[in-house]
């Protein structure tokens, strides 16, 4: 299979995955946080902040899927301005999900993100050198 056609597919699933993991993310998530909230778990002083952070989470979870999927087209036609925005999507993923599990503990969801992050982060590094700016392209 040519790279163009995996770095493409790999990209789009990674999209397609991120947008989907926002369904458990809104209502399962917002589930437990309300019930966290009902029970006391989470302090009162604290609930604006989280309740924030979540909204935010929720926001920008699919919008990051929907970054990557805009970036398919050029990806697959070796964009290097395309190529330094799925490294950094993509290792930004790999990053925050790892240390959210250094820190947290693992569990399923960030080790899914981790994937997903590696989805889209490893065939960006494997084919690094094949990318390349429109300017060059162009002579």
């Amino acid at each position: 299979m040519p790279k163009e056609k995996i770095i493409g597919t790999t990209s789009r699933l990674a999209g397609i995955l991120l947008i989907l993991a926002t369904i458990p993310h809104v209502t399962l998530g917002t589930a437990e946080i309300l019930q966290g909230i009902k029970l006391g778990d989470i302090r009162t002083s604290m609930v604006p902040i989280i309740k924030n952070i979540w909204v935010f989470s929720s926001v920008m979870l699919p919008l990051s899927g929907i970054w990557v999927l805009f970036l398919v087209k050029d990806l697959k036609r070796l964009d290097r301005r395309a190529w330094w925005q799925a490294i950094f999507v993509g290792f930004t993923y790999v990053a925050s999900g790892i240390a959210a599990i250094v820190w947290s503990g693992i569990q399923i969801h960030l080790v899914l993100f981790v994937l997903i992050g590696l989805l889209l982060f490893i065939p960006m590094l494997v084919w690094a050198g094949s990318f390349s700016s429109r300017n060059n392209k162009n002579h």
